[in-house]
């Protein structure tokens, strides 16, 4: 009996899941030069040439990532206050694995952007100003409606923000072996917030 086309898509998007968490989780712990597309068969438990299937480079599955942060953006914006948006994407890409129960794909990109092997498309969407400006900034100013965040141009709040936690996370990524969430997290969202 020939399988239905929902069923081999839904097989198609397990597998393509896979095939991502097994990367990220590589190119976090090895970094993503290091990492080899065989390296990604044997963690996900399939043949590289299965990866080719859904993937044509190990840069694709890179990329592709993204679709795992923008998981995570929708995710945090739907927590019940800006200011429990900002604390649980904090904790995303600040925490380890163990700690906060999700793989941060952010933390990828941000170690991939300073190996320099990032595409040019992806270091203009997360790495210029504007992702602090439009994402950030639109949290800014919903907490700044809900009466927790300060006075000011929301967008700028928001810039601010998305720095720290680039320079939070890049000193992350040069201790690797310092598990511990970022203690001064909350002494910089306190900046943030009305008293």
């Amino acid at each position: 009996m020939a399988m239905s086309e929902e069923k081999r898509n839904k097989i198609a998007k397990q597998r393509r899941k896979q095939i991502l968490e097994a990367a990220l989780q590589l190119f976090l712990e090895y970094g993503y030069t290091n990492t080899t597309v065989q390296d990604i068969a044997d963690k996900a438990g399939i043949s590289k040439g299965l990866i080719y299937r859904y993937f044509d480079s190990k840069n694709d599955i890179l990329e592709a990532e993204s679709e795992l942060i923008e998981r995570c953006e929708i995710e945090c914006k739907n927590q019940p206050t800006a200011v429990d948006a900002l604390r649980t994407y904090a904790m995303r890409v600040l925490s380890d694995v163990e700690v906060s129960g999700y793989f941060p794909p952010l933390r990828n990109y941000i170690a991939c952007y300073l190996e320099g092997c990032l595409s040019e498309s992806m270091r203009e969407r997360y790495f210029s100003n504007t992702y602090g400006r439009t994402y950030f900034g639109d949290l800014m100013k919903r907490g700044q409606e809900e009466g927790d965040i300060i006075d000011g141009d929301p967008q700028a709040l928001g810039t601010l923000f998305w720095n720290y936690l680039l320079g939070a996370t890049a000193q992350y990524l040069r201790t690797p072996d310092d598990k511990r969430f970022d203690p001064n997290f909350e002494k910089i969202l306190e900046l943030f917030l009305k008293k």
